[in-house]
């Protein structure tokens, strides 16, 4: 989107995009351009209500959502007193019960840990054996909960160490990424905070620390414990890594011709009217050339174009002679803490693509399909296996509908298989929609559909308002993050 200056600027928060919202909106419009009505006046006003009212519902509801799957996510404002505070928690039922779970979670630990020091006094023992005890005491208070009949206290703890480690590097990757430079050190988990080793550490401070690290401490501990949990489920990080790579096999060996890689020189010319997407050339073609590594004519004159990168296509083999080159690349799934918050759920289940692969053509018909025919043979092949086939290929809006952030300019197919277990998500599309995928200034461009997302539905909750101070709706600062992330796009764009 642009101002009318033409400067690029981000997109309101989803709640302001509902149906509802679009519809008072153009009645809104309307009432405004009828000059004649006597009521005019008072139509708009009411209009204008009628849309606040719209919105802040969409809001709540989604607020709601949140904080009935994590609890300990809602902030109340510290300046508030006492007994407001007191009032705010017995008036929630879901707060009032996690502010006893972590109590009661909390004064066990505290317990323990009392007479461990005690039995230090008389038998001087050591620190290390202190520790261990309160680590055992929390091992058993989750060993029923996540069903760990199969596990020691040794991988339990290794679970808490990755998941402690986890988020620290997760929140410090967002803040890289997506946070301009003058709010890096605003958002930066206070020191003690950032030192805890442990869950126990977290609820040490939510016990004592000031207001924000209490606040801080509760959001991390919210934060690892879906980290720990994750580790007891099928989509562990290691389990998900190891199925992925079983995947990756099976296309190497079996659907693409194995060991013929070929190497793939790509250079595209951007549009910066179009948010720096693909340029279109006057015949409606897109503006990119490709030529194989040994093509030194064609190589020199893709490096003088805007956009360059190398890429190695595997080679499929078609039934009737010859090869389809496609690219294909694979992620698995890291900050599951906000794809959770996105989906308003607790469950680890619901998120559908751990695992993913990504397939870029050249042409869209036959290729797709005999690459499309060679995985039904090799990797998908048995019935209930593929679900979730969506496409906006052919048909104008986003692929999901049920995806507040997806562009309608990603034209793409995309489906979820299963294979190990667990829910895999495949991409199939052409070579101009991943290049936009890179350079886009728009939500059709991977790093501001991120950054829309986390706008929206992270950074609200892991940094909130009456902490902070940061009013995530405001425009301009939601613009100022989104030029940072135009800055940030083109210095990499120009650093390859």
């Amino acid at each position: 989107m642009k101002h009318q200056n033409g400067s690029e600027h981000c997109p309101p928060p989803f709640y302001y995009k509902s149906d509802e919202v679009k519809r008072i909106v153009s009645l809104l419009r309307d009432t405004k351009n009828d000059r004649k009505s006597k009521a005019r006046e008072k139509q708009i006003r009411r209009l204008q209500n009628a849309l606040e009212e719209a919105i802040y519902r969409k809001k709540s509801l989604h607020q709601e959502n949140v904080q009935q799957a994590f609890p300990g996510l809602i902030c109340i404002d510290p300046n508030l007193s006492q007994q407001e505070k007191t009032r705010i928690i017995k008036y929630g039922s879901v707060l009032t019960g996690d502010v006893v779970r972590f109590g009661s979670l909390y004064g066990h630990l505290r317990a323990v840990r009392k007479e461990m020091v005690r039995q230090q006094r008389i038998a001087n023992i050591s620190q290390a054996r202190v520790d261990e005890a309160m680590g055992y005491a929390f091992f058993q208070r989750y060993a029923d909960q996540y069903g760990l009949a199969q596990i020691d206290l040794s991988d339990f703890s290794g679970w808490v160490e990755e998941a402690m480690a986890a988020k620290k590097r997760q929140m410090a990757q967002v803040i890289d990424a997506y946070v301009p430079k003058r709010y890096k050190s605003l958002l930066k988990h206070s020191e003690r905070v950032d030192l805890a080793k442990c869950p126990i550490d977290l609820l040490d401070l939510m016990a004592s620390g000031n207001p924000q690290e209490k606040m801080e401490a509760r959001i991390s501990a919210t934060w690892v414990e879906v980290e720990i949990r994750l580790r007891a489920t099928r989509y562990s990080p290691t389990s998900v890594a190891e199925k992925h790579a079983k995947v990756w096999g099976i296309l190497e060996n079996d659907v693409f011709v194995p060991n013929a890689r070929v190497g793939i020189l790509i250079g595209a010319n951007l549009d910066p009217n179009r948010f720096y997407r693909v340029r279109k050339n006057q015949d409606g073609r897109c503006s990119i050339l490709w030529a194989r590594d040994n093509d030194i004519n064609r190589l020199n004159a893709i490096r003088e174009m805007d956009f360059v990168r190398h890429k190695d296509f595997y080679l499929v083999e078609r039934r009737g002679g010859g090869l389809v080159p496609v690219y294909t690349e694979g992620r698995c799934k890291d900050t599951v803490f906000a794809k959770l918050l996105k989906y308003e759920t607790p469950l680890v289940e619901r998120v559908p693509d751990f695992s993913g692969f990504t397939q870029v053509f050249f042409n869209e018909a036959p290729d797709m399909d005999i690459v499309a025919y060679r995985l039904r043979r090799k990797l998908v092949t048995n019935p209930g296996q593929v679900w979730a086939q969506q496409s906006n290929a052919k048909r104008a809006g986003a692929v999901d509908v049920n995806n507040r952030h997806s562009s309608i300019d990603r034209r793409f197919d995309k489906y979820n298989f299963r294979h190990g277990g667990i829910s895999h998500e495949l991409q199939y599309l052409l070579l101009e929609y991943y290049l936009n995928s890179l350079v886009s200034h728009e939500l059709d461009g991977h790093a501001f559909y991120k950054l829309l997302t986390y706008l929206d539905t992270f950074f609200p909750w892991i940094w909130p308002r009456t902490i902070y101070g940061i009013n995530w709706e405001d425009p301009t600062l939601r613009d100022e993050f989104w030029q940072y992330q135009c800055q940030r796009q083109n210095e990499l764009r120009k650093a390859v």
